[in-house]
């Protein structure tokens, strides 16, 4: 699937971690992160994102319902609705949080290159369809 990306300006108040190659934030009060690691194996280095989801980001039942939906999802198909870049390939649960994301490691991003903004655009845009979703719940 070739989609086009749209760039979006990186706002002024992400949290920058230059020792990381990390960067923080916040949008429409549910916490990222993107990272930009080195693959040793492969000599290149990528981005990652992820989007963390805890009793604060939804209220109450909202955030119980939520919670319930997307732990029991794999790295599969099931997620597909939060439009991953290729898909969801990490997910981290624990009593109080859930953390999902993915990476640009596919076999379609060798010859490509893919800036922050890129990156950022698309983790909102995941989010943006994560608040669709879980709106859904509330019906």
């Amino acid at each position: 699937m070739n989609k086009e990306i749209k760039t979006t300006p990186l706002p002024m108040d992400l949290d920058i971690l230059d020792t990381q190659e990390c960067i923080r934030g916040r949008y429409k009060d549910i916490l990222f992160e993107i990272k930009y690691l080195n693959s040793s194996n492969l000599g290149k280095w990528h981005y990652c994102y992820y989007v963390t989801l805890s009793p604060e980001t939804f209220s109450g039942e909202i955030w119980k319902l939520a919670y319930e939906k997307l732990k029991e999802y794999g790295y599969d198909e099931s997620l597909e609705f939060m439009d991953f870049h290729g898909g969801c390939t990490y997910k981290e649960t624990t009593q109080d949080s859930l953390t999902i994301g993915c990476d640009y490691m596919h076999y379609d991003d060798q010859d490509k290159t893919y800036t922050l903004s890129d990156v950022l655009c698309e983790c909102y845009n995941s989010i943006n369809c994560l608040i669709k979703e879980v709106g859904q719940l509330e019906k």
